[in-house]
């Protein structure tokens, strides 16, 4: 779930109003409990931008991955354990005309 910066700023300046109201009152409780909750709100923010900046870095990555071996650059026999013979699902005397589902 993407929680927009726009929103986390408003309630930011939602609980700074909070804060400036019990500041004015002298109650140190609900000033204490606005403070932690505009902690929290900034902890959201700067948790988003960070997860943002890697998510964009993987997604770059992936992206030149997936093109060299689209292009054929990236040779797949050599990174890859070497490949075992495709074993048939039929009975050397069994095997049908084709793979059809519908051939009985």
């Amino acid at each position: 779930m993407n929680i927009s910066a726009k929103t986390v700023v408003a309630k930011m300046e939602q609980e700074l109003g909070q804060v400036r109201k019990h500041i004015n009152t002298g109650s140190s409780a609900d000033i204490r409990e606005h403070v932690t909750a505009l902690r929290t709100y900034c902890d959201l923010l700067l948790a988003t931008e960070s997860s943002s900046e890697a998510a964009k870095s993987d997604a770059s990555a992936m992206d030149i991955l997936e093109r060299q071996r689209m292009m054929g650059d990236l040779d797949d026999d050599k990174s890859s354990a070497p490949r075992q013979p495709k074993r048939s699902a039929y009975d050397d005397d069994d095997k049908p005309d084709s793979d059809s589902l519908f051939d009985f």
